[in-house]
């Protein structure tokens, strides 16, 4: 679970994480809080107990990432070949086109 003894809250969580990670937000006094709980305990933590993640909200499955993703990489990549594509301007309004066009369907994506 935590071979080397490690001071932050990823290792406080079950291995393998669950989907939420977290089922309430930690309290955090510092910055090394494992440390501090073991110090509290007295030793080694026991091996947290996994919850269902009933009430927890968790993100639909979306695909407007990878298109976000994908103008910001057409973007960049229609910027790195100003000097040899005649027309490189007419690539970069489409993929920063492509790219205002997804992030504003991922802002704007509806939840439940």
């Amino acid at each position: 679970r935590d071979p080397w003894g490690a001071s932050t809250l990823e290792w406080s969580i079950p291995s393998p994480p669950q989907e939420f990670n977290f089922p309430t937000l930690p309290q955090v006094a510092s910055s090394i809080p494992l440390w501090d709980a073991r110090a509290a305990a007295g030793g080694r933590l026991p091996e947290p107990a996994l919850v269902s993640g009933e009430g927890i909200h968790m993100p639909n499955p979306s695909y407007w990432p990878v298109l976000t993703a994908i103008g910001v990489c057409w973007t960049l990549m229609s910027l790195m070949t100003i000097r040899h594509v005649e027309h490189w301007y007419v690539i970069t309004i489409a993929g920063l086109l492509w790219l205002l066009f997804s992030a504003f369907k991922w802002a704007f994506e509806p939840t439940g």
